[in-house]
């Protein structure tokens, strides 16, 4: 198992708590640091701040779309 201070950084977005769950649960067991966001704003605080190495991110998301998040993060979806 990675030590936590070298382990990957993951963003989990999904507007589901159970899928949420799901992968932080298994992402954790595995040596990786997960943060849960159930937002796109949520989301793109926690990349401001926390710089993620990788987003997990659920395209339909309640009231948003996950391409708006890629878009603004990335310049093209």
């Amino acid at each position: 198992m990675t030590k936590s201070t070298d382990a990957a950084r993951v963003l989990i977005v999904d507007d589901q708590a159970s899928i949420r769950k799901l992968i932080g649960a298994y992402l954790r067991a595995n040596g990786f640091e997960v943060f849960e966001a159930s937002s796109l704003e949520v989301a793109r605080r926690v990349c401001d701040i926390w710089k993620p190495s990788i987003v997990l991110l659920d395209i339909l998301l309640d009231n948003e779309n996950g391409l708006d998040f890629l878009q603004e993060r990335h310049g093209s979806a």
